[in-house]
């Protein structure tokens, strides 16, 4: 575009140039016109002729002239369409970019944000697994307390069993449990103070050692459901016997929220297969399955699907 400019100015100024020098000429001229001057003053025909060619010749050149002048011109109003055109295009582009640009500013913005909450999170949940490990520690030491204070009253039930001739009473059987102090004393330490101070608690460990029974409701043998049905009964309440519909009764706890004295089922609610009593600390106490005693058990090892608040 510079160059045609230039070429465009230059070719303009030489046809201006022209016609003041033609337009002088004229104002000096006879007839009013240079060209018919020229070719009426020569000495005869013959060289009147050859000036008329050199006329005609004259013309044609600035015709020419005139010509490459327009197309010049034009030349130069095409690439000022072009250059327009190209501009809207480029304004176009630049407003699509930056667009894009803050789009991915936004996005930038949103993945440092989603960034730092995942840090947090990360940071709260190693806390919280921190929290977890210590909680199943303490379950862990509680669980080996109690397990060896069973394994020694074991140990002494079966003594005791060896030197009878008559298998143990009901009675016989509560008040071995109850004498064996260290084995109390073993189940007192893990036990929290709402749980210390909960009947049906304090009711279903004096029966621990109570052999299964499928179908116990009495402290000569339980099955899981009838531990529950039976220390319920001590304190005057009554609840379904078996486990399924022991399930619906009372609210919905969740295992995360569970307290010393909800009931923990495996199951579901209305089809529960498993019941034991939460006493706290990650434990319950329950009667397992045939062949087993009451004893204590622990949600780190057999973990319960959810709780319910009588």
């Amino acid at each position: 575009m510079k160059t045609t400019k230039t070429d465009v100015k230059a070719r303009k100024k030489a046809m201006q140039k022209r016609l003041r020098a033609l337009q002088k000429q004229s104002e000096k001229s006879a007839l009013g016109n240079v060209y018919a001057d020229f070719v009426l003053s020569g000495s005869d025909f013959s060289e009147m002729l050859s000036r008329a060619l050199a006329v005609k010749k004259i013309s044609a050149s600035n015709k020419t002239a005139i010509k490459v002048l327009q197309a010049t011109q034009q030349d130069l109003t095409d690439l000022k369409t072009t250059k327009k055109a190209q501009q809207t295009k480029l304004v176009a582009a630049k407003a699509d970019l930056e667009t894009q640009q803050a789009q991915l500013n936004d996005t930038k913005a949103k993945a440092s944000e989603a960034q730092t909450q995942l840090t947090t999170q990360l940071s709260e949940n190693q806390g919280a697994t921190a929290d977890l490990e210590a909680q199943l520690k303490t379950a862990q030491d509680n669980q080996a307390a109690i397990e060896a204070a069973t394994k020694a009253e074991q140990e002494r039930q079966d003594q005791l069993a060896a030197t009878s001739t008559n298998a143990m009473g009901t009675s016989d059987v509560s008040a071995s449990i109850a004498d064996n102090t260290t084995y109390k004393q073993a189940i007192a330490e893990v036990l929290s103070d709402s749980a210390a101070n909960n009947r049906i608690i304090q009711d279903a460990l004096q029966y621990l050692g109570v052999p299964y029974v499928w179908g116990g409701t009495t402290p000569s043998g339980f099955d899981c459901s009838g531990l529950i049905y039976y220390c319920y009964k001590l304190e005057g309440r009554t609840i379904p016997r078996v486990s399924q519909g022991q399930s619906t009764q009372g609210k919905y706890v969740a295992i995360g929220d569970l307290q010393p004295g909800d009931l923990v089922f495996w199951g579901g609610v209305g089809t529960a297969h498993h019941v034991a009593l939460y006493i706290g600390n990650g434990q319950y106490i329950h009667a397992p399955q045939p062949g087993q005693t009451v004893k204590i058990g622990s949600i780190a090892y057999y973990r319960p699907d959810f709780g319910r608040r009588l």
